[in-house]
């Protein structure tokens, strides 16, 4: 039985630091980089050959900054989707998208689900979408494209990006944590829409218990 390839991929970003005055991507988020260029080269005959077809093939790196990790808001070209598709090396090998606007992992997967080379694609088990980040981040990416797309878990191949963050979760708590936190939130949820009022409030509540941490 043949490999399933995955020739669309979705490369959420994982945050920005600071380097002086410049802004420039955390390890985690070179690691997604090299992790998409890693497994375009790796199956760069399928990518070839979906390019040719109508429906053709993409990498969408997705992500702006976010707003809660501290190091502030960086110029436009130094979000985090222009970042990694540079770091990637894939502009002139395969179709890439940049989606530099967002500010959360569910408005990065959102956000790649209007890119139209993805609309137009019916993503199966056999045409999976795959979905490019850390192990432990890959449920809560999960998460979001099963909304976002409409798609069962089958229909997506996780693609890993090795972890490298040694200093633990910026928000102070485990991405086990996060993922409870997210299906409870978000549930029910399911146009753009609702899920980003439902992130308001979810980021009002972080913003609180911050507050109440910077108290005690």
């Amino acid at each position: 039985m043949s490999e399933i390839v995955a020739t669309e991929l979705i490369v959420p970003g994982r945050g920005l630091e600071r380097a002086g005055d410049a802004f420039v991507l955390s390890a985690e988020g070179v690691a997604r980089a090299d992790a998409a260029a890693g497994y375009v080269h790796n199956h760069l005959a399928d990518f070839v050959s979906r390019g040719r077809q109508k429906m053709g093939c993409a990498v969408v790196f997705a992500g702006g900054y976010s707003p809660y990790n501290g190091v502030g808001k960086p110029t436009w070209h130094e979000r985090e989707a222009f970042q990694m598709e540079k770091q990637s090396g894939l502009r002139e090998l395969v179709p890439t998208f940049t989606v530099p606007e967002t500010t959360s992992t569910m408005q990065d997967v959102y956000g790649a689900s209007r890119v139209k080379r993805l609309r137009e694609v019916r993503f199966t088990p056999e045409r999976p979408l795959g979905l490019v980040g850390q192990e432990d981040h890959q449920d809560r990416m999960m998460y979001f494209a099963a909304k976002a797309f409409r798609i069962g878990r089958k229909a997506m191949l996780p693609i890993i990006a090795p972890a490298v963050n040694e200093d633990g979760p910026a928000i102070g708590i485990s991405e086990a944590m996060s993922m409870r936190i997210t299906r409870v939130a978000y549930w029910g949820a399911r146009s753009y829409s609702h899920m980003r009022a439902r992130e308001v409030v979810l980021a009002g509540a972080f913003r609180a218990l911050d507050f109440v941490r910077s108290k005690g």
